[in-house]
């Protein structure tokens, strides 16, 4: 059962990181998703031994594994319908989450302004980037949705 725990947690931490991904680059649109899907509604059913998904304890409870698999719906159902309305903001997502521009963005190795000058134009290059996705998406979703003339 550990190792199923385990599994859950790993799957749980990716999508959350995806998630805290999709709200720091188009927070409007994430906060929507998240409303919709009741997203965080789910957190409080998670115990707090729970939330800390670095931490592997040696065993998972039925009822944690229980709350791991229900977040993991809601936060799937999220990621879902992200998907369904941004694709093209979506696969920007999922080119960064794949990559390992996430973690050098994070790196907390050094303070030096070079380093912090850097990370600056890389996220504002994902930013522009998702950015031009998500006006691509918008504008897909204004002309599939407007009335077509007869």
């Amino acid at each position: 059962m550990a190792g199923n725990g385990d599994d859950l947690r790993m799957k749980l931490l990716f999508l959350e990181n995806r998630e805290s991904l999709a709200r720091l680059l188009f927070p409007n649109e994430a906060q929507v998703r998240m409303e919709i899907t009741e997203v965080d509604d789910t957190v409080k059913l998670l115990p707090l031994y729970a939330m800390n998904l670095n931490e592997t304890p040696s065993s998972v409870s039925e009822e944690e594994q229980v709350a791991l698999i229900h977040r993991i719906a809601t936060v799937s159902k999220s990621v879902e319908l992200g998907k369904r309305y941004f694709p093209r903001c979506n696969e920007v997502l999922d080119k960064i989450m794949e990559s390992d521009e996430l973690l050098e963005l994070a790196g907390y190795n050094s303070d030096l302004p070079e380093e912090r000058v850097m990370k600056r134009e890389k996220f504002m290059e994902l930013q522009e980037m998702f950015e031009m996705a998500f006006n691509q998406d918008k504008e897909d979703t204004i002309s599939t949705s407007s009335p077509s003339s007869i």
